[in-house]
This record gives C-alpha cells, structure tokens and sequence, in this order.
C-alpha cells in the first residue's frame, strides 16, 4: 500500500499542513482466525517533514536530520522562531489486532461490498540516520509505536480486496531528534492498499 502521511511535532504546525506531508508506505502479512478477529505483522514508514530549531554543528543549520540549509519563512519569522526545515527517513514495525465489525453486528457474509475494521497495535519506529549526520549530542531515536486505526475494506473479487487504511501513530517526544514541551508525537497517514487473499479465504457456519 502507499499514501500521505504527516507528522505533528514540537514545531512542525509552523510549517503548515501541505508542506510536510510526504509519501507512506505499507507491506502487511495477516491471518484472520475468525470472521470477526485477525493478526496482522506490517512494514510501514517511509520520510517525514517537518521544522526544528535544532542547529547542526556538523552540517551547518540544516535541521536535526540534514536536509539542506534551508530556513523557514522570511527573515522575520526566522528572528521569531529560529526554525530550519528538517526530514529524515523512518521505519515502523508493528504488529495489529483487527476486529471486522460487519461481521461481528451483521453476521459472516462472503461477498459483502464493504467491512469496516477497526484496529490497534504496537510496535517499534526507528529514525534510518546514520549518527554522524546528526547534531551533536543526538542519536538517531528508537522508540516504542502504539498504533490505532480503521480499515474500510472493499471487496474487488473473490481473491482481492481494497484497504483504504486510516492510521495514527503515537511515539516519545524525541523521536525527530528534539524534545520540547510534549510528552509525544504524532503520525497521520492514510494507505490504499491491495489485498491478496491466500489459500481458504471463506468460512463455514459452525454446526
């Protein structure tokens, strides 16, 4: 699956919705072991935009992850806020509990149009920088994801689905390498993504 995603750090509401939000990526493998409740293990990830005022003693004041010099708004704003734009490359581990709601109120039915399936999980997010490009003092971050979302499931065959997956992610405040008055961050992405459905893909009424 791909999509947009965003995050919603210390200063990133300076840069403004539109201009960090960058691509998501998704790789899943699941098992449901009833109509009602399923596993899945998923890959997700991909960059994240954002703005900090952090200053990188190595590169220059290019962000707590090196993006270029590039300082946000013009020189008055900059005066004000001292933020420089910031991205970097991440990578989520997660593993997710899913409950078919359709199924669980409406009963099990083969072909229905549509399942709505909300979920959670947890995993383990870690920022893809090598040290030696970070400020000094920082490591790239290693934290503990929880993770919430819903699934609205369309069904395109007997074999494939379509996941429009809407997603957050909570991790600790350092995750983008700088801590300020939050205890975390935040992470919005929403995924289509193409489901292939291996093997017994029906269920019989247990008798």
């Amino acid at each position: 699956g791909a999509g947009p995603q965003t995050i919603f750090g210390d200063h990133d509401k300076q840069l403004g919705w539109g201009d960090r939000i960058t691509p998501a990526f998704d790789v899943a493998l699941g098992k449901w072991f009833t109509p009602v409740i399923g596993v899945r293990g998923m890959v997700s990830g991909l960059s994240l935009k954002g703005a900090t005022q952090s200053y990188d003693k190595i590169n220059g004041a290019t962000g707590a992850f090196v993006v270029g010099n590039a300082p946000i708004g013009d020189e008055q704003f900059w005066l004000d806020h001292h933020l420089w734009s910031q991205q970097f490359q991440f990578v989520n581990l997660h593993v997710d509990v899913m409950y078919n709601l359709s199924n669980l109120f409406c009963g099990y039915k083969d072909e229905r149009i549509y399942n709505a399936i909300p979920y959670f999980g947890l995993g383990w997010a870690a920022v893809l920088e090598d040290a030696s490009r970070l400020p000094e003092g920082f490591r790239p971050s290693r934290e503990v994801a929880a993770n919430i979302g819903f699934i609205n499931q369309f069904r395109l065959g007997r074999n494939f689905d379509l996941n429009i997956d809407i997603r957050g992610g909570y991790v600790n405040d350092r995750f983008d390498g700088e801590e300020g008055g939050k205890y975390g961050e935040g992470i919005l992405s929403t995924t289509a993504n193409l489901i292939w459905k291996i093997g017994g893909n029906t269920w019989e009424r247990s008798k």
